[in-house]
């Protein structure tokens, strides 16, 4: 996730809350919670949840707003 992300943040264009939200997820939530060991209180999963919505619906409203284009 990492690596895509850094791809992302060269590209000028790409929306900057977008970026945010996901790389909190990356930075706080996924890379901790990647391990089967790892046990995830209620709070904890609630609030990946909740950084997982803000995420994707910061993902919706990026692209909502994205022309459509016609395919060759």
């Amino acid at each position: 996730m990492g690596a895509y992300l850094g791809e992302l943040s060269e590209l000028q264009s790409v929306d900057k809350k977008l970026l945010a939200a996901l790389w909190q997820v990356k930075d706080l939530h996924r890379n901790p919670s990647i391990h089967f060991e790892t046990l995830l209180t209620t709070g904890q999963a609630l609030t990946l949840v909740g950084m997982i919505h803000s995420a994707i619906a910061t993902t919706l409203d990026v692209v909502s707003k994205i022309p459509p284009t016609i395919a060759p």
